[in-house]
């Protein structure tokens, strides 16, 4: 995964954290969340075919448009061109890998106090997270310092502050998009999570 846009788990999560309140009914969010999908897919697939077709997909995007379609039959065509002998490195790597999961997973079940997840390991190496990583850290830290030194309470106060900062980011961005429609400038990347 390339784009934090192209992982649905984080919203669809939230959406079930809304049912454990008595107004929302699990199973009709399900079917809900499963039709908008359904809906989304459809409609996605037809509306980027039509753009690139109208619009040309090499003027659109290099990269969804040219660059990772082929990147995978490129290394599939230069593996089947020069075929190489396994790697004893990579079968190496995989092992130390699958010991880490492995071990990352006993002490995530065995002890509560363990703060790493698997999941996060598995995640390390995504494009997300390579941009994402310091933003997460600073917000660990700083949660996990108002958490000691503060308690609940002081959490709770500086809450607000956190998400108002997030909800910041995307109120400018969406400011510059108006701007940029309103001064007819186009092309300018906005680049948000």
């Amino acid at each position: 995964m390339f784009d934090i846009r192209s992982m649905p788990m984080p919203s669809m999560m939230d959406s079930f954290k809304l049912t454990e309140r008595p107004l929302f009914n699990r199973r009709r969010l399900s079917l809900s969340i499963l039709l908008s999908m359904l809906v989304a897919m459809g409609v996605s697939y037809v509306s980027v075919i039509w753009i690139c077709y109208r619009y040309g997909g090499i003027n659109l995007s290099r990269w969804f448009c040219v660059g990772a379609p082929q990147l995978p039959f490129r290394r599939l065509s230069a593996m089947l061109i020069n075929p190489e002998e396994p790697n004893g490195a990579y079968v190496a790597y995989m092992g130390i890998g699958a010991a880490v999961m492995l071990g990352l997973s006993i002490m995530r079940q065995r002890f509560l106090w363990w703060p790493f997840h698997p999941l996060g390991y598995a995640m390390g190496p995504s494009w997300p997270m390579i941009q994402l990583w310091f933003s997460i850290l600073i917000g660990w830290a700083a949660k996990s310092v108002i958490m000691r030194y503060g308690g609940i309470r002081s959490y709770r106060t500086y809450r607000p502050l956190f998400l108002g900062m997030v909800l910041g980011e995307f109120i400018s961005g969406g400011v510059w998009l108006i701007i940029d429609f309103l001064a007819g400038k186009e092309g300018h990347r906005i680049f948000l999570f």
